[in-house]
């Protein structure tokens, strides 16, 4: 099982679809990574780093080729070690 796997099995519950959602990152290589494999078709057109309960996360916003936009945000605790 690699880490495609993982995040597979994972997306349901960690869609990055908001701050309680986060996909947990252990570096931003990997954040990358995931944002190419389930958004091949998009566009990050917004990147901020954003502070939740002293829990730090990347926050970008995806654009897909219909021009619709969604958040995604990324727990980067792992990576701040």
């Amino acid at each position: 099982m690699d880490v495609f796997d993982n995040w597979s099995e994972s997306k349901a519950c960690h869609d990055g679809s908001s701050a309680g959602k986060a996909i947990v990152v252990m570096t931003v290589a990997e954040e990358a990574d995931w944002i190419d494999t389930f958004y091949p078709d998009s566009r990050s057109v917004m990147h901020a780093v954003k502070v939740v309960n002293s829990v730090p996360y990347d926050v970008h916003v995806m654009r897909d080729s219909k021009g619709e936009e969604q958040q995604l945000y990324f727990d980067l605790t792992y990576c701040h070690r």
